[in-house]
């Protein structure tokens, strides 16, 4: 999904450095979901005196992004900085930036500081260690390598004593023990089943072998006895982990910059001070998008 990312550049040098070098010095900044990124450019002029750049870009939070500096047509030209990624956050900073209302681009900084750290709280103190981005993030696969703790079981969630978020899988593969070597599983009545069958806008939460597969029928206890390779974690973020994200930022924010201040007043007059997390940060952590801890 595209939405409006926030994408500061700082450069290296002096501003005059560059207008001293071409007559009509331009920042260029490319970004693209893949490397190296080519599905658009931003451009602003050099200013005399101003080192930093804000630029807003339509593309998804995952994009790719390189700049340069040069002549306006691009006929001569620094060479490209390295290619980097924005932090990974579950809500964008013009999202926050409305929700606030906020006018000092000079702490935009700041905002997005709290933004990572609101995604991190959100990830680690609210949903039990449940993370909603895209693993491998932006495209392609990744694979994991899994311990089987708990004999006899042909779910993974209860042989792991763990949850998994699982977008899709392209390979799945069993070992008898510790050090063995794999079996490749089918997915279908041969080998395996993602669950539950229809998990509409949420990823699959479990994989079961099937009770007439053809290689495994439970998961064998040992070290890396379960390698999937495919897509992890969310293909997008919940409106719900996305609102509270940007709520425990304001939340933060106003609680730093009241310093134990009231918030607001109310109608007859009396201080209102804050009474604890957002309430969307509350439902969260009471709803099942937060994970529960395992009890073995």
């Amino acid at each position: 999904m595209a939405l409006d990312v926030h994408v500061p550049v700082v450069l290296p040098l002096d501003s005059a450095d560059y207008i001293s070098q071409y007559g009509t010095a331009t920042v260029f900044l490319e970004y693209g979901t893949a490397t190296p990124p080519a599905d658009g450019t931003a451009t602003t002029a050099v200013v005399s005196g101003t080192e930093q750049y804000e630029f807003w870009v339509s593309t998804p939070v995952n994009s790719y992004f390189r700049y340069r500096v040069g002549e306006s047509d691009a006929s001569d030209a620094t060479s490209y900085s390295p290619t980097w990624q924005q932090p990974q956050a579950y809500a964008t900073l013009q999202e926050v930036v409305r929700a606030m209302d906020f006018p000092d681009t000079s702490r935009y900084d700041e905002l997005e500081a709290l933004l990572v750290e609101a995604t991190d709280h959100i990830t680690n103190a609210v949903c039990g260690g449940r993370s909603f981005k895209r693993d491998p993030i932006g495209s392609g696969e990744t694979t994991k390598t899994l311990n089987v703790m708990v004999s006899g079981q042909d779910r993974l969630s209860l042989a792991r004593s763990a949850d998994l978020d699982i977008i899709s899988l392209s390979s799945v593969k069993v070992a008898a023990a510790t050090g063995e070597s794999y079996d490749t599983l089918a997915a279908g009545s041969t080998g395996y089943y993602l669950l539950p069958d229809d998990p509409g806008a949420r990823p699959y939460s479990d994989l079961a072998l099937s009770d007439i597969g053809t290689a495994h029928t439970s998961f064998p206890t040992g070290w890396a006895t379960v390698q999937l390779t495919g897509v992890f974690g969310w293909a997008t973020v919940p409106d719900l982990v996305r609102r509270a994200t940007v709520d425990l930022v304001r939340y933060w924010w106003n609680s730093r910059q009241a310093d134990g201040q009231p918030v607001g007043m109310s109608a007859f007059g009396s201080p209102i001070f804050g009474s604890g997390l957002p309430k969307t940060v509350r439902d969260l952590g009471r709803s099942d998008y937060a994970w529960k801890t395992w009890v073995d």
